[in-house]
């Protein structure tokens, strides 16, 4: 619940493990340092990409990179590995943590920083997703897309993600493409 007091132990097995283990390639390339080796999560990939700019504009200092750039790692990453081969990779998006910074010719287009900032890494994941579709790519990936929360603009007198637990910070959007594109523009609502 609270970022940089706690890692995953040593001792318990990752999903990349597991795919490593049976000869998938894996890669993550992460936004923040809120997810640096040291939490635990880089166990079993073979590249864990993270980044190394000052995170000047927020609080609290540490690392961060926007999407483009995070984009820009993994996109040199799939462009130099054998397509032949089967992976696993992880991209993980930062840039819609306050306080809200978005391109300036997104702020102009978008009704809120907030919303500008999401506009923002949907551009950075078209170019990805463009790139796992690419002639010569290789098969194509199953994609699952997942928020790990959302953010409250003072509902319950809360602003941001923390400790409440309502309907602004739970609800998360989960995308997933098959392969096949089976169920293709299929819409749940379950949970």
């Amino acid at each position: 619940r609270v970022n940089g007091e706690h890692a995953l132990a040593e001792g318990a097995v990752t999903l990349a493990e597991h795919a490593r283990a049976d000869g998938i390639e894996t890669a993550a390339f992460v936004s923040c340092d809120v997810l640096a080796p040291a939490f635990g999560l880089a166990q079993g990939f073979e590249r864990y990409s993270v980044p190394d700019e000052p995170r000047a504009a927020r609080s609290g200092g540490g690392q961060e990179r926007t999407a483009d750039a995070t984009i820009d790692a993994a996109l040199a990453w799939l462009g130099a590995r054998d397509p032949a081969r089967p992976y696993l990779l992880w991209v993980h998006l930062f840039d819609a943590h306050a306080p809200h910074n978005p391109p300036p010719e997104l702020a102009a287009r978008f009704p809120t920083p907030y919303l500008a900032e999401g506009a923002a890494m949907d551009r950075a994941l078209a170019r990805l997703f463009a790139a796992l579709d690419a002639p010569g790519a290789g098969p194509p990936p199953f994609v699952l897309v997942v928020g790990d929360h959302g953010e409250a603009f003072g509902e319950h007198g809360e602003h941001g993600h923390g400790l409440l637990c309502h309907e602004a910070t739970l609800r998360v959007p989960l995308l997933a493409r098959w392969p096949d594109r089976r169920r293709a523009g299929e819409r749940s609502s379950e949970l």
